[in-house]
């Protein structure tokens, strides 16, 4: 090229940086990725926080004692049913937990034993509608069976939440 050609050139246009130009996919995937993983990984976003065992198992305990009735699984000689007697409550969490010490577990989902429940999507784990594990209750069940008389039951409840501790199945 001669002289005047380079002259007559405009000047090349500046490169943005790579930064710069994905920053609105950025700013997309932070806004909605960093909720959806902190959903993901159990956060509450209500507390600001994550539930600690012992709240699960202390909301898991509430629920049960909350309770009218509870399911007593009855096996005859050819059938096989469910009844539901009046329960007797504990006075408190604390009574419960004083009454059946060891009582409660909190793991991830189990398949067998006495429950059997599907593990939550990861939609249901992204949205914070599904904890990532299960509370095992056993306790000593007490209700009032058909004669009228107070009878103790050794049970085992399985309890699902969400990553706030409410139930998903109410």
């Amino acid at each position: 090229m001669t002289q005047s050609n380079v002259e007559n050139t405009p000047p090349a246009p500046k490169k943005r940086s790579k930064l710069i130009r994905n920053l609105p996919i950025l700013i997309i995937v932070a806004l909605v990725g960093g909720p959806a993983g902190l959903n993901y990984s159990g956060f509450c976003m209500s507390k600001g926080g994550w539930l600690s065992n012992e709240e699960r198992i202390r909301i898991s305990i509430a629920s049960i004692n909350n309770r009218r009735t509870i399911p007593i699984y009855v096996k005859g000689d050819t059938t096989y049913g469910i009844r539901n007697p009046q329960y007797v409550r504990y006075d408190s969490v604390d009574a419960f937990l004083e009454s059946n010490p060891n009582c409660c577990n909190v793991s991830d989902w189990q398949y067998g034993g006495s429950h059997e429940f599907s593990p939550p999507s990861f939609l249901d784990r992204i949205l914070g509608r599904r904890f990532s594990g299960v509370v095992d209750v056993s306790f000593a069940a007490r209700y009032i069976d058909e004669n009228g008389n107070q009878v103790t039951s050794n049970m085992k409840f399985p309890s699902i939440q969400t990553n706030c501790g409410k139930n998903p199945l109410k």
